[in-house]
């Protein structure tokens, strides 16, 4: 970033904490991504640890947890207090029935189960970390938060997701530059229905893709056939036969007889 920019960016940034000060006393839906991870920083600068309560739910959608616990010990128990939220989303029949409004269902369980444990420390505002980039996607969880009146300031202050990322790069978060990872559920949009089973796979088959050099790859199961998602500076490694002829070994393992590789990739 050039001078001007980057004196933008801090600009946005000290705007974020304005807005955080304004509410005293703030919980914040920490995922353990970027986006939750600059947030919880910016509501510990601005208001103290003491008056920021980081909420993160666990359950057999995240196989994040133990990396964003850590992540948390290491990086940002000076700003907030951690507690985890456990969650049960298998027993939610509306959500295991994996329609369209799938992650609009999870969003407002979760949401409404950290609004109850704030209620109770006498909290009455909760922070997502939703972004200005995100005003541009279709995210049907989006509606839960104006239902619930989630309040957003890092749309608000105008940051971007490149923004983000720089910011927790000058404050020396560990994960500036790791890729987006959402639940294991977002990888089912073929299946008929949301199961242990069905997650368990993918999260078997993304460890193991992982550490073959593979970092955020993400495995989408459609019938016998799985498609790879990876990270645009992993087609090259893909390129390499051993590296493809190890990727089709450890998918047919896993039951499916056909690899494909969707082109556009992720950023």
């Amino acid at each position: 970033m050039g001078h001007t920019e980057t004196s933008s960016v801090f600009t946005k940034y000290a705007n974020l904490k304005c807005i955080i000060q304004k509410y005293g006393k703030v919980g914040v839906a920490f995922s353990g991504g970027i986006d939750s991870s600059l947030l919880v920083f910016a509501a510990g600068q601005a208001l103290g640890r003491e008056n920021v309560l980081a909420l993160h739910g666990k359950s057999d959608l995240n196989g994040f947890s133990t990396h964003a616990e850590d992540l948390f010990q290491q990086s940002l128990s000076q700003n907030a207090t951690l507690t985890l939220v456990q969650l049960t989303p298998l027993y939610w029949a509306d959500f295991i029935a994996n329609d369209a409004n799938r992650c609009y269902y999870c969003k407002k369980r979760t949401y409404t189960e950290f609004l109850r444990i704030l209620e109770d420390t006498g909290v009455s505002v909760l922070l997502d970390g939703s972004n200005q980039d995100d005003l541009l996607e279709s995210r049907p969880g989006a509606a839960v938060l104006r239902e619930l009146q989630i309040k957003t300031p890092l749309e608000q202050a105008g940051l971007h997701k490149a923004e983000i990322r720089f910011l927790a790069h000058c404050f020396n978060l560990p994960n500036y530059n790791m890729p987006s990872n959402s639940c294991l559920a977002t990888r089912l949009q073929f299946m008929p229905a949301v199961d242990r089973k069905n997650l368990e796979i993918v999260r078997s088959l993304e460890e193991k893709l992982h550490a073959e050099g593979f970092s955020g790859c993400r495995v989408r199961p459609e019938g016998q056939r799985i498609i790879l998602e990876l990270r645009q500076q992993d087609y090259v490694v893909i390129s390499y036969k051993y590296k493809r002829i190890r990727v089709i070994e450890i998918c047919k393992k896993a039951g499916f007889n056909k690899v494909l590789v969707d082109i556009q990739g992720r950023n």
